[in-house]
């Protein structure tokens, strides 16, 4: 049977399983396969219609809306208080939190975030139910620096103390924790927060236009340069903050320079370069592609390995920073200008520095407004302090729950652990000159000062002159007159004798420069002299009624 079924269908015996050919007969009418209604069929390897785009996921709650536009605007910063202001209340320590009161109190007196939290906009990422509101870092230190401006009492900062481990999971009440690492996550914690609302994360350029970042987010340029090898990477990345290292360095000017000094990655640190996937020698360099309005400038003093060494050595700061030398465009044009250096003799060399006016760099100022300094020498023990200067422009030092007045001058000499600068003028300012003209103002203001301290000098000079010949004259009168008086004389003469005495001293004494132009100093002398001879001459009738 089964050979029967094979022969028919010709296939072979020895086939383990049998088969049956198909035929396929064509319909015999046209309407046999009629399409169904409300369906839509494509022939096989047809153009597939394209697809409508995909839709951008919008923003929830109370962002709805702003996925195209920036969170906090640029123009919204304010960098100045509205008006004069005291000093925040202190705050009480609630078990070794001074590293947190002190980083609450520098936050609580930086201007742009107090002004737009007591400006009564809600800010908070929870409007939905008060159980969120209780874990909202915003709505939290919205709330205690509204209070700490406010209140004449100290105060306790319960909420961030409770939720430490909201903040970073490290962190235990009780424990001293590093202030720096504790600014850096309330930061964080504040920025993240006012994300939390989108249903999908924003893409970096718009993350990065929230209050936070606004307020004390800058950008840095980081940039490798082969050796021998046509390339360079260039990157950008975010920061809130500067590390900067101390050890070699005695000044926060010298830190700086360390910190954008180029570093030569070679040896077992060599970089491999994309273009060649070879391990060159190159030249890596970083810089300061956009200044923040807040500089926040953390000294590393603490090393972290082993028992947390504290390096206790005093650096300068100044009142006033200017971060103009270590930005990217700065750093730029000297890089070009060395390399046209190179290339040329020392004669020319020498001409191209003497003509090199515009290699002067845009000044951006800064003021210091706070300063955390750290009292110990380890890591994990100490006390955390910092000194805050106020709305009404005095300083004052915040020791916990203690707060009182302190002079500028002590304010600098401190063993700073973090700085805290803000922005003379607002991003993109147009007072700012461009850095030829800068250059050449300040050449001329170097060059006029020059000038009239010449100019001074020599008007010193023919004072001193003019005034020699008569003061050996009024010494001779004076002396003729002292001598011609009786030692009987009565009080009348004796007064009138010592305030001769005391004019002539006057007189005696250089004279300075007239600071107004309304009198010359040359007639200082002159008028000595006429002075003397009206003492003198109200002297006489003093001695003839004695005698």
């Amino acid at each position: 049977m089964k050979q029967e079924l094979f022969a028919n269908t010709g296939l072979q015996t020895s086939s383990v399983l049998p088969f049956r050919r198909i035929n396929f007969v064509p319909a015999l009418r046209s309407d046999a396969h009629a399409t169904p209604p409300n369906v839509d069929l494509h022939p096989l390897n047809a153009e597939m219609p394209a697809l409508p785009p995909p839709q951008t996921a919008r923003p929830a709650g109370q962002h709805a809306g702003m996925a195209d536009k920036p969170f906090f605007p640029e123009s919204n910063v304010q960098l100045q208080w509205c008006g004069p202001r005291k000093a925040g209340s202190g705050l009480i320590n609630l078990g070794n939190t001074c590293f947190m009161n002190s980083v609450l109190q520098c936050l609580t007196h930086t201007p742009p975030l107090a002004e737009l939290f007591l400006s009564q906009q809600n800010l908070s990422s929870s409007s939905d139910g008060s159980d969120n509101r209780q874990l909202d870092p915003i709505a939290a230190t919205q709330a205690h620096i509204k209070r700490a401006l406010t209140s004449h009492t100290a105060l306790q900062p319960k909420w961030h103390a409770r939720n430490l481990k909201a903040i970073n999971r490290r962190f235990r009440l009780g424990r001293q924790e590093d202030a720096h690492e504790y600014l850096r996550c309330v930061l964080d914690a504040m920025h993240e927060a006012y994300l939390k609302p989108f249903k999908s994360k924003p893409p970096p350029g718009l993350a990065a236009t929230t209050f936070v970042h606004r307020i004390f987010g800058g950008r840095l340029r980081s940039q490798i340069v082969c050796e021998g090898v046509d390339y360079t990477s260039s990157t950008c990345d975010p920061f809130l903050d500067l590390s900067l290292e101390i050890n070699k360095a005695s000044s926060l000017t010298r830190a700086l320079q360390h910190f954008t000094a180029p570093e030569v990655l070679d040896g077992d640190n060599r970089y491999r370069c994309p273009k060649n996937n070879k391990l060159v020698r190159a030249f890596k360099r970083i810089s300061i592609e956009e200044a923040p309005n807040v500089l926040t400038i953390h000294l590393k003093r603490f090393d972290f390995f082993g028992r947390g060494h504290k390096i206790s050595k005093k650096v300068e700061y100044g009142l006033e920073l200017d971060l103009g030398p270590y930005m990217t465009q700065h750093i730029q044009k000297q890089h070009q200008h060395l390399k046209q250096l190179r290339k040329l003799d020392s004669q020319q060399q020498q001409q191209l520095l003497s003509g090199s006016s515009g290699m002067g760099h845009r000044p951006v100022l800064y003021d210091l407004y706070a300063v955390l300094v750290h009292i110990g020498h380890s890591l994990h023990s100490g006390h955390y302090v910092c000194f805050v200067k106020a709305g009404n422009g005095a300083w004052h030092s915040c020791d916990d729950h203690r707060v009182h007045s302190v002079s500028q001058r002590s304010v600098e000499g401190l063993q700073a652990y973090i700085l805290f600068y803000i922005r003379r003028q607002p991003k993109g300012s147009a007072g700012v000159l461009p850095a030829a003209v800068a250059s050449v103002a300040q050449n001329a203001a170097v060059a006029a000062n020059k000038l009239q301290q010449q100019q001074q000098q020599q008007r010193l000079r023919q004072q001193q002159q003019q005034t020699d010949r008569p003061q050996q004259q009024l010494m001779q009168e004076a002396g003729s007159n002292i001598t011609k008086a009786p030692a009987a004389a009565g009080h009348g003469q004796a007064d009138a004798l010592a305030q001769q005495q005391q004019q002539f001293s006057l007189a005696s004494q250089p004279a300075r420069p007239a600071q107004s132009g309304a009198a010359s100093a040359a007639d200082a002398p002159q008028k000595a002299a006429t002075a003397l001879s009206e003492s003198t001459a109200r002297a006489q009738p003093a001695q003839e009624q004695s005698m």
